[in-house]
């Protein structure tokens, strides 16, 4: 039969004769794995947005369109005057650690054009 046929064969005769009594001492290892993922910040600063789109070079108008929200949107998070909902608060966080993510993500690339 095949490999996995067989592999299956032994572990059900183990299986067997472990209930049966007839195995006493199965050394069995289990692994697992957990994943902790850090809790979504439940504000984020006016200044900090500005200075996340100021450092990424972007007008209010552009960064809105990054973040898929309004440019009046943008400016209310920037004026204090909203907060943005916890993903746009997630995703402001990860790119004020790593502002090189959307060009390197291809969503934001410069478009250089020649006048004259």
């Amino acid at each position: 039969m095949s490999k996995l046929f067989d592999k299956l064969q032994v572990g059900l005769n183990e299986i067997k004769a472990f209930e049966d009594g007839e195995l006493s001492d199965i050394n069995v290892r289990v692994s697992t794995r957990s994943l902790k993922i850090k809790p979504v910040p439940k504000t984020i600063p006016a200044s900090k947005i500005k200075s996340i789109r100021i450092r990424m070079g972007l007008s209010q108008s552009q960064f809105a369109e990054v973040l898929g929200v309004s440019t009046i949107t943008v400016s209310k998070w920037e004026q204090g005057t909203n907060s943005p909902q916890p993903s746009s608060i997630r995703l402001l966080n990860i790119l004020s650690e790593k502002p090189s993510l959307l060009t390197e993500l291809d969503i934001v690339g410069l478009q250089e054009s020649v006048h004259g």
